[in-house]
């Protein structure tokens, strides 16, 4: 069930691979309140975050770097955050040198947002002072990739994209939902 809570994280360099089990709502922040302070680090050879289908997660106050897309139902993607969540809020985080894909199709270098059950329903993503820099993608959405068989509703607030690439389209965003997107810049 939707148990709730928050989870503080320390200051310093983590390697370890955060996962969010479906159905839970959550909030993982900085205990600093400061990005630099509190990095979540793949190493180059893992996602970093993964959010389970119908999860609503609040990410603040992180770092999340070096994220490595993993092969996940045979489609390498997401370095960063790899997001099945109903919801995800970023807030003042920053996401750096993330990689999906080196050797076939990768989908967001530091986030992907996915939404291949249509049971779970519309995907919302609030994105807002958040930095994105020099994050890359194989294929699609070098810094956000947000795709899949259902809506999807991305909103970027006061957010910073800079070189990020991908092989394909979408440099910074890649949008795409098959029954409706929208993407609102602020």
């Amino acid at each position: 069930g939707r148990d709730g809570g928050a989870v503080l994280v320390c200051p310093g360099v983590h390697g370890e691979q955060v996962r969010i089990d479906p159905e839970r709502e959550l909030t993982l922040t900085s205990w600093s309140g400061d990005a630099g302070d509190t990095v979540l680090d793949g190493g180059n050879g893992q996602t970093v975050v993964y959010l389970d289908s119908d999860s609503v997660v609040s990410l603040s106050h992180l770092t999340i770097r070096n994220g490595e897309g993993e092969d996940f139902s045979g489609t390498p993607s997401a370095g960063g955050v790899r997001c099945l969540a109903k919801h995800l809020e970023m807030f003042d985080c920053v996401l750096h040198d993330n990689n999906a894909g080196q050797e076939s199709v990768g989908y967001g270098g530091a986030i992907e947002v996915y939404g291949p059950d249509a049971a779970v329903g519309p995907r919302s993503i609030r994105i807002e002072s958040c930095t994105f820099e020099d994050n890359s993608a194989l294929y699609q959405g070098g810094a956000i990739s947000a795709h899949g068989n259902k809506d999807i509703s991305l909103e970027i607030i006061d957010s910073v994209f800079t070189g990020n690439t991908s092989g394909y389209t979408g440099g910074a965003v890649y949008l795409q939902g098959w029954f409706g997107a929208a993407i609102e810049l602020r």
